[in-house]
């Protein structure tokens, strides 16, 4: 009986991915192709910051099976539009995790590595996009504000 829940949750799962409207390069595409990738940073257990590309133009980006901040996605040469979702905890028991969005627009050069880089600044969060090779900035810094997670957080309690 699990087994037959499991796979009908799962191939539910391929479908609704499948039915999305993805981020792909087409094969004519690949000649001079640049990546972009996510940011993490963890300064503690209750401490951290990451963030990923959410959509491309639009077009939602799959991680199946990847990793959200280290996997680079394939990014054709020219201006792109980057939805980024950022999320961080500030420390144990607190109004987080919290999460934001941002839109970025960013020129993509030919065989060119990017990333996404953020940090939290007072009410808001910073999220700008950098050439890897130098640490230049190839977008302005843009903050949003952000808003408490509405992700379920369970802190376990261990009775003896």
């Amino acid at each position: 009986m699990f087994a037959r829940a499991f796979l009908s949750v799962f191939l539910l799962l391929i479908l609704s991915a499948c039915a999305s409207n993805p981020y792909k390069i087409d094969k004519d595409q690949v000649e001079n192709v640049s990546s972009i990738k996510g940011y993490s940073e963890r300064d503690g257990l209750f401490t951290w910051l990451s963030a990923r590309i959410e959509s491309i133009d639009g077009k939602s980006v799959s991680y199946i099976l990847k990793s959200e901040t280290d996997y680079e996605i394939p990014v054709t040469p020219e201006m792109h539009k980057f939805l980024v979702l950022t999320e961080f905890n500030k420390s144990f028991g607190g109004a987080c995790p919290c999460v934001t969005f941002t839109e970025l627009v960013a020129p993509i050069e030919p065989n060119s590595s990017y990333g996404l880089k953020a940090r939290v600044d007072g009410a808001g969060v910073e999220v700008w996009i950098e050439n890897l090779a130098d640490s230049t900035a190839i977008t302005e810094v843009v903050k949003t504000r952000y808003a408490p997670s509405q992700r379920n957080n369970y802190v376990p309690i261990i009775i003896y």
